[in-house]
């Protein structure tokens, strides 16, 4: 036989076989190698179906699902994986965990094919145990990261539609697990759950009381971390702001009540002291203090006062743009003035104006009886004949830094005030009926008197003594050093 004849009579061979099979299918029991397209309309089964093209520049190999139909969708070009129990010829139900059908990628590492792994997959899961009304099933996605070789999933379609991105247990619509970063809206008509938000808060809109609901959040507000608390207390109407969340309505720290002109917990500084208990608990201590923050504001508080309790701090915005006013007077101290002090406890960065006045009553900026608060970067003062700057009765106070004006700027009765970098100024600069104030680094202004004794002893170092003389009224002291007058004239231990 001539070369050839031999490939021509296997074809023949090839054409009877199908022409006398009809409509059935070809059946070879061994490999079949064509260079050439192989086309069919009805089964093509082979055990493994492996499509090569060696150069060229046409596409190096595809397969191609064609189809003219117009029927149902299920008639479609579409590639089927089945998967069962048992075997193909006895199978038995699939089972939950089962791979149906998977596409994979695969390529060549310099030395071998990757034939044994494959470096991206898309697995088709049975999730449960197929029954004939249940087929439950899932998607997975898994991709090998750049520098290894170990392919992991990455995205997970649920039976139920939940989207899991690097969680194969999503339990919501869609769940990730890491970071997510949003260059465009993130618009929720529900609840938006995160263990962290990091931004400056601009573009927090249309939160309502309502929406907040108590639990523990990180937050990272302009670079300052804090963890916060939100109270079901907190959550009122007035709460929140138009363009983001205040101190009310995710209580920014545990033990603290903010108070400003709107959109704070309160508008009135005396109420929020009154009412600590709801906001500090009922024993504020050492290993649990309390800080009330007042914000920028003119507070009328009328003749009501602020009472300081130990271990809460009062904290203003600053002396020139917190102000507190009262127009309380009264036959007693206690009753008439702006703020009264406690031990413990400190009264910083604010104003409190006492506007009261009565020849026949007291007024009184700050009022400390047998407390030692620490009084720091305050301005207090009250007007009319019976007015006191600060007015000190057995207490220890340490003020700093403050400016104190009244008739009599500052009177301490049987107490040991200290006063450091201190402007005073009235018709009597300090006076003191026992006890033993200690003034350093200030300056002392008396239209009458700068100091008056009446017992006891008051120490001046390093200060400015500016108008009247020193009055010592019967055994009362004064121990100067380093002190001159308003002229700088320097007077050593001299009491000017």
């Amino acid at each position: 036989m001539k070369k050839g004849t031999g490939r021509l009579a296997l074809l023949l061979v090839l054409g009877l076989m199908v022409h006398n099979a009809g409509a059935a299918d070809v059946e070879i029991n061994s490999t079949v190698n064509a260079t050439g397209d192989i086309s069919t309309s009805a089964n093509l089964n082979a055990n493994n179906l492996i499509m090569s093209r060696q150069g060229g520049s046409s596409p190096v190999v595809k397969l191609t699902v064609a189809d003219d139909s117009t029927g149902a969708s299920s008639t479609q070009p579409h590639l089927d994986g089945y998967k069962a129990g048992g075997t193909l010829t006895v199978p038995t139900a699939t089972t939950n965990g089962m791979r149906l059908f998977r596409l994979m990628g695969k390529g060549h590492d310099g030395t071998q094919w990757t034939l044994n792994n494959a470096s991206t997959l898309i697995g088709f899961y049975a999730s449960e145990t197929w029954t004939p009304t249940a087929t439950g099933a899932e998607i997975g996605f898994s991709t090998t990261q750049n520098e290894t070789v170990n392919t992991t999933e990455k995205v997970r379609i649920k039976h139920d539609g939940k989207v899991g991105i690097g969680t194969s247990t999503p339990t919501q619509l869609l769940d990730v697990n890491g970071n997510i970063n949003a260059l465009g809206d993130i618009v929720s008509g529900a609840s938006v759950s995160a263990e962290f938000f990091i931004g400056d808060g601009s573009f927090l809109m249309g939160l309502t009381a309502a929406n907040l609901s108590a639990g523990t959040a990180g937050i990272n507000i302009s670079g300052n971390a804090a963890t916060a608390t939100t109270a079901t207390t907190a959550t009122t109407a007035n709460a929140v702001a138009t363009r983001g969340a205040t101190a009310s309505a995710v209580a920014f720290f545990t033990n603290v009540a903010v108070v400003a002109p709107s959109g704070g917990d309160y508008d009135n500084p005396a109420t929020a002291m009154a009412a600590y208990t709801t906001w500090c608990g009922a024993s504020p201590s050492a290993a649990s203090p309390c800080l009330l923050k007042i914000m920028p504001g003119r507070y009328d508080i009328g003749t009501a006062t602020v009472v300081m309790q130990p271990y809460i701090d009062i904290e203003g915005s600053g002396e020139n743009v917190t102000v507190i006013q009262s127009y309380a007077i009264s036959v007693v101290p206690s009753g008439a003035a702006v703020v009264i002090g406690a031990d413990n406890a400190e009264l910083r960065f604010v104003t409190a104006h006492n506007l009261g006045s009565s020849g026949f009553a007291y007024s009184i900026g700050i009022y400390n009886e047998s407390g030692s608060p620490k009084i720091l970067h305050v301005t207090t003062s009250a007007t009319g004949p019976g007015s006191y700057g600060l007015y000190n009765n057995f207490g220890s106070p340490r003020i700093e830094g403050a400016t104190i004006t009244g008739f009599t700027a500052v009177y301490n009765q049987e107490g040991a005030p200290t006063l450091t970098n201190v402007t005073v100024e009235g018709l009597g600069g300090v006076s003191s009926s026992g006890g033993s104030p200690t003034i350093r680094q200030s300056v002392i202004k008396g239209t009458s008197n700068t100091i008056i004794v009446g017992g006891g002893t008051v120490r001046v170092a390093n200060s400015q003594l500016d108008g009247g003389d020193v009055l010592l009224i019967d055994t009362g002291s004064v121990i100067c050093a380093g002190v001159y007058d308003e002229n700088f004239i320097f007077s050593g231990s001299i009491c000017p």
